[in-house]
């Protein structure tokens, strides 16, 4: 039944994947290398190649070389389950009875918040100018606008047709994964990106499809449109990630913070169900506090609700330091009431000084935005230092404000 004890199951398993669960050939090509990756340690470690045999104190031996590899769980829990779907095909079809991984639970993630970028990040992204309007630079720009306006992955974007652009009904046909399509909203400063970009795509030869092309007449490729978007934000964002997904990140939170119906947002983003879109409105609770607080008649009215973004950079801030963090600078609201929102940064540095502890805060205020840095011992005496130095420059702020 199994050719060399694996061939025939993966192809059947891979071939069940494109064309019963739509999936598209980027996910099932890491499907395939997920399970090639165990096939090569069963190989080696137990000198043969037939998974559908194993038990689960070997497969549990995998996970541990994985772990001493330094990779870390959100991919090793990937990998486990792209093993446990394959169980389940196996199962599905007849050719093995228990599913070896059916009892196993994931390994433990830290559960990271993305923050996304600021409307003012956005808007200087976009107000951007350049002397020379080219091929490439109306291409980029286009690509930062559509993303932001529709909120679409990056390779529904690299896949768009010429076809799929409509300016009659202002609209864009995005495929999604599993192959769903849906139609999005074209803006009417979109729109006209889009004819600009079109009058240069013109003049190149081309036989591609695709709508966005390189200037070789070549489709688009992940890595470059990766490295559009980090080049364009390097200059106004001091975020450690800057890709496509946060700018997806940055338009469903700026929609739901305008007001938004999620069930709107999650066709906009293409979820097959709420779950999926709920990720986004923890960035949207101080917008519903702000609201609740407005329209409640025992509340104590208020123009703003602070925010509080931490990210750390070489390390894993634990719930403890991040109270700490988000108590401190919550407290600036006493000295100045119309902060927004603030970022803060963590960053181990790498060097050998005992002071390599950096706390970077950026508070956003109406018109302003006032950041202070500082490298100490600990991040609970480098956030210290630093709200009490914003305590000083926001008490400046308010007597100036006061004297006008």
């Amino acid at each position: 039944m199994y050719t060399n004890g694996f061939f025939m199951p993966i192809t059947s398993f891979l071939n069940y994947l494109a064309l019963e669960k739509k999936y598209s050939v980027h996910t099932i090509t890491a499907y395939k290398n997920d399970l090639n990756s165990f096939q090569n340690f069963c190989l080696k470690e137990y000198g043969s190649n037939a998974i559908a045999t194993v038990n689960y104190p070997q497969i549990r031996t995998w996970i541990v070389s994985l772990v001493n590899q330094n990779i870390s769980n959100r991919s090793i829990n990937r990998k486990v389950s792209s093993l446990k779907s394959f169980y389940k095909f196996l199962q599905k079809t007849k050719q093995i009875e228990v599913n070896p991984l059916h009892k196993h639970q994931s390994l433990k993630i830290a559960k990271q918040v993305q923050v996304p970028f600021s409307k003012k990040e956005i808007s200087e992204v976009l107000t951007t100018n350049n002397e020379t309007v080219d091929f490439e630079f109306s291409r980029n720009k286009l690509i930062v606008e559509l993303f932001y306006s529709t909120g679409i992955r990056r390779s529904e974007l690299i896949n768009i047709k010429v076809t799929d652009i409509d300016l009659v009904n202002e609209t864009v046909k995005v495929l999604g994964k599993r192959n769903k399509e849906r139609y999005i909203p074209l803006l009417k400063s979109v729109q006209h990106s889009i004819k600009k970009y079109n009058l240069f795509r013109q003049e190149i030869e081309t036989k591609e499809t695709c709508f966005f092309i390189t200037k070789k007449g070549k489709k688009l490729y992940d890595t470059l449109v990766y490295r559009i978007i980090n080049n364009y934000f390097s200059g106004v964002s001091s975020k450690v990630k800057k890709s496509p997904h946060i700018i997806r990140h940055s338009f469903a939170t700026h929609l739901l913070d305008e007001g938004a119906d999620l069930n709107a947002v999650k066709e906009l983003l293409g979820h097959s169900s709420l779950a999926s879109t709920q990720v986004y409105t923890h960035n949207s609770l101080g917008k519903i506090k702000e609201v609740y607080n407005q329209a409640h008649p025992r509340s104590k009215k208020k123009q703003f609700h602070m925010k509080v973004f931490v990210q750390s950079v070489n390390f894993n801030a634990d719930k403890k330091l991040i109270e700490f963090i988000e108590k401190k600078v919550t407290s600036l609201e006493k000295y100045y009431d119309k902060i927004v929102d603030s970022e803060v940064f963590l960053k181990v540095q790498q060097t050998s000084e005992k002071e390599n502890k950096t706390v970077d805060i950026k508070l956003n205020v109406p018109g302003n935005e006032v950041v202070v840095k500082k490298q100490c011992k600990t991040f609970e005496e480098g956030t210290s230092l630093a709200v009490d130095s914003l305590k000083r420059t926001l008490t400046k702020m308010k007597e100036k404000i006061r004297a006008k």
